[in-house]
């Protein structure tokens, strides 16, 4: 390959020399006064918070859930298990071919590791 001048920019004869400098970040003050607002920060009215209840156990059969502690708590909209969740399977693995086929999304019979969502 004959390398010609037309493949490169040209130089610069101005006083823009950002490249290979210290920027200061306009963030940090904000970070470390405790002032800046992150999105979870936000109240958004109407919002739904989701809480995913984890297996303590790193292997163990599923015989119940006791649903009735959530069931009381004021401001519980809906509780979800395994058998409320239509085609339970986590397939995002799948499309990029990387992965089980068949991890479901909450634990369902038995949990295999400790952390499992039920």
């Amino acid at each position: 390959m004959k390398l010609e001048k037309n493949y490169f920019a040209d130089v610069r004869n101005d006083d823009l020399t950002e490249i290979g400098q210290a920027r200061p970040r306009s963030d940090v003050p904000g970070h470390v006064s405790g002032k800046t607002v992150y999105f979870a920060d936000r109240h958004i009215p109407g919002t739904l918070h989701l809480k995913m209840v984890r297996s303590p156990h790193h292997h163990a059969r599923i015989r119940a859930i006791d649903l009735s502690d959530a069931e009381r708590h004021p401001g519980v909209a809906r509780i979800l298990t395994a058998k409320d969740v239509p085609q339970n399977l986590y397939t995002i693995l799948i499309l990029i071919q990387v992965g089980p086929e068949d991890e479901y999304v909450l634990a369902q019979d038995k949990v295999r590791w400790k952390g499992e969502a039920v």
